[in-house]
């Protein structure tokens, strides 16, 4: 089978009041950061919407617990999902996020994805969330996303990679929220609700190459993108996995899986060149594990492939990182370009 990122049910890119929906700026139409986030510790580059209030929202929700769920915040969310959905009224689902509910109490994180969740139920929409909702009432129509595999990130909080990141002090409060997700997606089956696939391990694509490219320019680039958070993996590490073990070595409850869903955040990147280096040649094979049959394809094979797919990102004057384990056409190397 071809390499074809189109494969992908959708990617979203996110920058400071945007994101890319299937590759394409749709502004703000998939809202994240509402749902218990009301002090970011990463900046605006990290969210998609803000809220706003910085620290003394943050005061307000320590202040009040679960009380913090009130009018300002609901409306707020209320008013969004009201909007956008005028936007898209032909949307079936919604987004809530409710994710990286760092600092918050868990009952007032909780009280505000169900009241989240029934604006969206409201206004005829299939709810979906991060895997930290799992936490409240979902029910078994809604999806859950899977992102953060456990494994992984105990060996980044043991690392201490965080503290690279961030100050100190956050980074305790990160690593305490994300000590809860141990049984989220058991809990995802045990509700009946479905699985969308976004493991960090493997479709978290602003994660640093571990090989070099064979143009001397990428290095420079390749020293500077991607969340030192993310261990570096070759092309060949991303390639070499499958939805159906992803989900078995999260949970060992049978479970629904609704799609595959690769992302990249932007604390690294710069410009469109940075951008489109992370996604390739990465996005392709992603696409590829996420459109096969279990088990199809092997390295050897696809890498192949791979290089034949260069052609159609070099007539499109793409960048993207010249693997040193795959043998590209000696015509398309960026080398050799005038």
């Amino acid at each position: 089978m071809p390499c074809m990122s189109a494969s992908i049910r959708q990617i979203r890119l996110y920058r400071p009041h945007a994101t890319y929906y299937r590759g394409t700026l749709m502004g703000t139409r998939h809202v994240r950061d509402v749902t218990g986030f009301p002090h970011n510790p990463f900046g605006s580059r990290r969210a998609g919407v803000q809220s706003g209030g910085g620290d003394r929202a943050q005061e307000r929700v320590e202040d009040a617990g679960a009380d913090a769920v009130t009018s300002s915040a609901i409306t707020y969310r209320q008013a969004i999902t009201a909007a956008s959905g005028c936007r898209a009224a032909l949307d079936a689902e919604r987004h809530l996020g409710g994710n990286e509910a760092f600092g918050m109490p868990d009952e007032a994180h909780i009280a505000f994805v169900d009241r989240a969740r029934h604006i969206a139920r409201s206004l005829g929409r299939r709810v979906v969330g991060r895997q930290e909702t799992t936490r409240s009432a979902v029910g078994p129509q809604e999806v859950v996303q899977y992102w953060i595999d456990a494994a992984e990130m105990r060996e980044a909080l043991d690392s201490g990679a965080l503290t690279q990141m961030m100050p100190a002090e956050t980074a305790a409060i990160v690593a305490e929220t994300m000590a809860k997700v141990e049984h989220d997606i058991d809990r995802v089956a045990d509700k009946g609700a479905s699985i969308l696939l976004s493991p960090t391990s493997h479709l978290y694509l602003d994660r640093p190459y571990a090989e070099p490219g064979t143009d001397a320019g990428d290095e420079a680039r390749r020293a500077r993108v991607g969340l030192p958070v993310h261990p570096p993996k070759t092309v060949e590490q991303i390639y070499d996995w499958a939805p159906v073990g992803a989900l078995a070595a999260a949970t060992d409850r049978e479970a629904t899986v609704a799609g595959i869903e690769a992302v990249l955040w932007c604390e690294t990147v710069t410009s469109g060149e940075d951008l489109e280096f992370l996604l390739l040649p990465r996005l392709t094979g992603i696409a590829e594990r996420a459109w096969s049959p279990s088990g199809a394809g092997t390295w050897d094979d696809y890498r192949d492939r791979l290089a034949v797919q260069s052609a159609a990102w070099h007539r499109r004057n793409w960048t993207w990182l010249a693997s040193t384990l795959i043998d590209w056409p000696s015509h398309l190397a960026r080398s050799e370009e005038a």
